[in-house]
């Protein structure tokens, strides 16, 4: 009874691995120009390590170098695996080329995708990124993050600090509430927008008006704010969510008609404007795109509300949505 359960026990350990191994890949050398064997081993453990990470595939090992599909496919056949994943890293100048290719066991070219780096640390960084275009089959400049951009890339450098500038915006509000109830009016935006990874935050000057100025009714309001978001994601399509508070000046001009007197009657036709000086504040929610770019553009919709009573509404209300471009 003792060796029945010793033989179940054996058994079950050698299930596990046997299990993981079903389907392995196979890790070639990679083939190296002016770059030294370590550095060439160490990507290669890199890479390996990463796409087990992403994909949960395990790997049997072969040092021969392959430079074509042919050669690759040939050791993956011998190795018994599905899969191969062979390439090479050159230098060419000060530039580090990475190639890294992946062939199945019918000869099949399944991915085959090029990273350049500047600096020989970036390879772990190409590493994780080959990795990731792999298991979400997507190609590897479509996987750029903050902290994930390399220097070589058409991107701004891996910031950890925060990163400000100057946003320039214009849309249209809508209101909801008051501002001389007119249909629709236009919203332009001055501000200063300071970034980090997933919090933003600015103050902001602006202006609203009617958009049509030969309207008998017309409106004006200059908000002056402080606003704080955050961001979800660092890719280059990153949602957001926040508000702010401030100081605003408004004013509301209506035409109306007054009639005075009981016996005599006057009529009296003309503008009468109401103004004041009120706190506001607004909830916003939008996207940021192009993140990892220098210049980015964002698109948001605001919900704003002032302080003030003009006419005898209180609480003049509004939906502002805003075409926001961030240097």
């Amino acid at each position: 009874m003792k060796w029945m359960m010793f033989l179940v026990m054996v058994f079950a350990s050698l299930a596990v691995p046997l299990t993981a191994s079903a389907n392995p890949w196979v890790m070639m050398s990679f083939q190296t120009r002016q770059v030294s064997p370590d550095d060439a081993e160490t990507f290669r453990d890199l890479l390996q390590t990463e796409i087990t990470k992403a994909m949960g595939v395990q790997f049997v090992r072969s040092e021969t170098v392959c430079a074509d599909a042919q050669c690759a496919t040939a050791v993956v056949n011998q190795t018994g695996a599905t899969d191969g994943v062979y390439g090479s890293i050159g230098r060419l100048g000060e530039k580090i080329i990475v190639t890294v290719e992946l062939v199945n066991k019918s000869g099949d070219l399944r991915r085959s995708e090029r990273m350049s780096v500047t600096q020989i640390e970036e390879l772990e960084t190409v590493a994780a990124r080959l990795a990731e275009a792999l298991a979400s089959n997507k190609p590897v400049s479509d996987t750029a993050e903050l902290g994930t951009i390399t220097t070589d890339e058409v991107a701004p450098p891996k910031r950890k600090q925060g990163f400000g500038g100057l946003a320039l915006g214009v849309g249209a509000l809508i209101p909801a509430r008051g501002y001389a109830e007119v249909p629709f009016g236009v919203a332009m935006d001055l501000a200063y927008w300071y970034e980090t990874p997933h919090f933003a935050i600015g103050p902001r000057i602006g202006v609203r008006f009617q958009a049509d100025p030969s309207a008998e009714d017309h409106f004006i309001e200059v908000p002056f704010d402080l606003g704080a978001y955050f961001v979800f994601g660092q890719g280059n399509i990153a949602p957001f969510i926040g508000g702010g508070a401030g100081l605003r000046f408004i004013s509301d001009t209506r035409r109306d008609v007054v009639v005075t007197g009981s016996v005599i009657t006057t009529t009296h036709e003309g503008d009468f404007d109401e103004q004041a000086w009120a706190l506001g504040t607004y909830v916003r929610g939008g996207v940021l795109l192009f993140r990892t770019y220098t210049v980015r553009v964002s698109l948001s919709v605001d919900y704003n509300m002032t302080f003030a009573e003009l006419h005898g509404e209180s609480l003049p209300q509004s939906f502002t949505t805003m075409l926001n471009v961030h240097f």
